[in-house]
């Protein structure tokens, strides 16, 4: 049998595949998929996504393949093909969406199986109009635009779905994602394209991409992708950036500051995460000035302290907003690991996520060709101070 896990972490999945020596399988068994959590924090339908590569000649199409449970009860996943092998055109390697519970530190394994696929009672809605995509998957309804693409045009939360003023979370705005070079700000562009990349009934991905700009100059490239998961309060986003200007390899620019800024309605209730502690106060902010230190600050004063690389914490790297049902958090996966970068909660409400912060002083020489990808989880709801640990 061949043998796969994914990891649960902070507020993520992370993917990784085990190959193991094969062994005997049941009959139309194809694979055991295992999923661990290792931070210590029970998971209670979490979104999973995790590439799956398949033998050659097993499956020709998706409508093939089922995920059950240990005890073979059919677990509803959404299946997409990605590649194919040469010789057949059999499936090669798919991606699976499905969710899971896992005990703190436990194990669950599911395994991969030809037959009928369970029917999802997903609430997944997606609607292309215009320049914008909105989703809607029972609990949270999200406006995406491309022409000015600001992560979040708009964002609602509402576990009943009625999605009405009360549980409006971000209106329409003019901030998002800000690039600071030589001390001038680019956005994404007025000809960003907006795209429905996936959709099915356990979630959906969309796509912008564009040009970072600041009237006629623009730099950068970028692609930006939301995970949205049927049911779930978490969103997930890759935002992908590339200097596609200069002429020769030793042509750069200085990067001072990358930054997702989402302004919310929730002001007043900031919260960071330490070393196995929350802090609190109007506005809170952690910065990670080096691998090894974190610098946390409560109402603009210093606040405390968090190691990094010598320590390796897994309940720094994130800030939160609001409070009880009706709070934002965001998390940035491999915050230390990345210095310099921050996560605040001001007082005003806004929530940044600083990708390549400023705090450090020291800007960064981007080169023509140079890029980066970044990974972020988003929040809603309740429960963001438990459930927020290191990816």
């Amino acid at each position: 049998m061949i043998r796969f896990f994914s990891v649960v972490g902070f507020l993520a999945c992370i993917c990784a595949g085990l190959l193991t020596s094969p062994s005997s399988a049941g009959a139309g068994e194809i694979c055991e998929l295992s999923v661990k959590e290792l931070v210590g924090a029970a998971r209670v339908n979490e979104p999973v996504r995790m590439g799956i590569p398949l033998p050659k000649g097993v499956v020709k199409d998706v409508s093939e393949l089922s995920l059950v449970d240990a005890g073979g009860r059919p677990i509803p996943c959404q299946f997409r093909a990605i590649t194919h092998w040469l010789e057949d055109k059999s499936l090669r390697w798919v991606h699976a969406v499905f969710q899971t519970s896992v005990p703190a530190k436990g194990e669950v394994k599911v395994k991969l199986v030809k037959g009928k696929a369970a029917s999802t009672a997903g609430k997944m809605k997606v609607t292309a109009a215009g320049n914008a995509v909105t989703v809607e998957n029972g609990v949270l309804k999200l406006v995406v635009k491309g022409p000015g693409f600001n992560l979040f045009d708009s964002a609602w939360y509402d576990p009943a779905g009625k999605f009405g003023a009360e549980g409006q979370i971000v209106k329409p705005h003019g901030e998002g994602i800000v690039l600071t070079l030589a001390g001038k700000a680019y956005k994404p562009s007025q000809d960003s394209k907006v795209s429905v990349e996936e959709q099915g009934g356990e979630g959906a991905v969309i796509k912008v991409e564009g040009r970072l700009a600041s009237g006629g100059d623009a730099p950068f490239t970028y692609v930006c992708y939301l995970h949205v998961f049927q049911g779930s309060p978490q969103v997930r986003a890759t935002f992908a950036y590339t200097n596609a200007s200069g002429t020769k390899p030793a042509d750069h620019v200085k990067m001072e500051d990358l930054s997702v800024i989402l302004p919310t309605t929730l002001a007043g209730s900031g919260r960071v995460g330490g070393e196995g502690k929350v802090f609190a106060g109007k506005a809170a902010k952690i910065a990670a000035v080096s691998s090894d230190r974190s610098v946390i600050s409560l109402d603009g004063k210093e606040a405390g302290a968090a190691k990094g690389k010598s320590t390796k914490p897994k309940t720094i790297g994130w800030a939160a907003l609001g409070s009880g049902k009706k709070s934002l958090a965001v998390g940035l996966r491999w915050f230390w690991q990345m210095f310099p970068r921050a996560v605040e909660a001001d007082a005003e409400g806004r929530l940044r996520a600083g990708l390549f912060a400023n705090e450090a002083g020291k800007p960064l020489d981007v080169y023509m060709g140079q890029g980066r990808t970044h990974y972020l989880t988003f929040l809603f709801g309740g429960g963001a101070d438990a459930q927020l640990m290191d990816f």
